[in-house]
């Protein structure tokens, strides 16, 4: 599989509770910039640089100002584009999330808004975040050997997705569905 940029989205939270989007074309690389994030204080959080010398690798030309969470979910996630989300607290404090597509290769190409941003250990960034990635692709693989075995009916396989995802939850995980995302269209 050849890597192409790993996409990430920012919201920076503001005093008033809504967010401004950004863009980092190689943010969900091996999670480095959840500390390259962390380390920029409220204010200065378009600093090219994390103090370091390192670059943080957000855009600071914003995608979108002003938009409540739900709006992130429902218009501004790709799930086919974007491999992580991080959402920066308007303390400074970060909270990254692995973005989840629903689509299965072969299958679906054009449905950029079936997914689900699940939350990651921001104490433990990379080997949570790879462990979800693992876990995603394992569900996925998993999901389309049922589909190829006449297990489960294509049409339903999304939801299937939908549904284990969620079900995450109840391990303390945060998980937020994209607006086309279904976890009751199949029958479990």
């Amino acid at each position: 599989m050849t890597t192409v940029g790993q996409r990430a989205l920012v919201a920076y939270e503001r005093t008033d509770s809504r967010y401004d989007l950004h863009y980092a074309h190689w943010g969900a690389y091996q999670w480095l910039l959840a500390a390259s994030l962390a380390a920029v204080r409220p204010g200065s959080r378009f600093d090219p640089t994390d103090g370091t010398g390192t670059p943080t690798g957000v855009d600071p030309e914003p995608l979108a100002t002003d938009c409540p969470f739900e709006d992130l979910l429902t218009s501004h996630v790709d799930w086919q584009t974007y491999d992580a989300c991080y959402v920066v607290a308007a303390d400074g404090t970060v909270q990254p999330y692995l973005a989840a597509w629903f689509g299965l290769p072969g299958h679906d190409t054009v449905r950029p808004r079936d997914g689900a941003l699940v939350g990651v250990d921001p104490d433990h960034v990379e080997p949570d975040g790879e462990f979800l990635r693992g876990r995603v692709a394992g569900l996925k693989a998993a999901t389309l050997a049922m589909v190829r075995d006449d297990r489960l009916p294509l049409a339903t396989a999304r939801s299937f997705l939908a549904s284990e995802v969620q079900s995450w939850h109840a391990e303390g995980r945060t998980v937020h569905l994209g607006p086309d995302a279904d976890p009751d269209g199949w029958d479990g």
